[in-house]
């Protein structure tokens, strides 16, 4: 599920996973903004969360993007759309039901 709490866990297992992999052999101790300084491995795994962070939004978004999978409806409307669609018909229907338990009352 998307924006679920274990978002956070799952991208900090990955960005350890990278820096493991492949981190250790980038990072060179020397800051590239400021040639001559040392640089900061916060910084250096910072930027590989940042990258991953944003490697698992595309992938969501793009989960998204790609439609209803086999076996889901297809949805014509937004949420929105159905809910104020359905409260119009029922706004609808208890008019109507008003109608008719007054008419009846008037003619017995």
């Amino acid at each position: 599920m998307r924006g679920s709490p274990d978002d956070a866990d799952e991208i900090f297992q990955d960005s350890v996973g990278k820096l493991m992999s492949r981190g250790l052999d980038q990072f060179r101790g020397v800051s590239e903004q400021m040639p001559g300084k040392a640089a900061s491995p916060k910084t250096f795994f910072l930027r590989i969360v940042k990258h991953c962070a944003i490697d698992r939004y595309r992938r969501q978004r793009e989960d998204l993007d790609a439609g209803p999978r086999e076996g889901d409806e297809e949805r014509t409307e937004s949420p929105h759309q159905e809910a104020r669609a359905l409260t119009e018909a029922t706004s609808r229907a208890n008019r109507g039901e008003r109608k008719k338990s007054t008419g009846r009352r008037s003619q017995g």
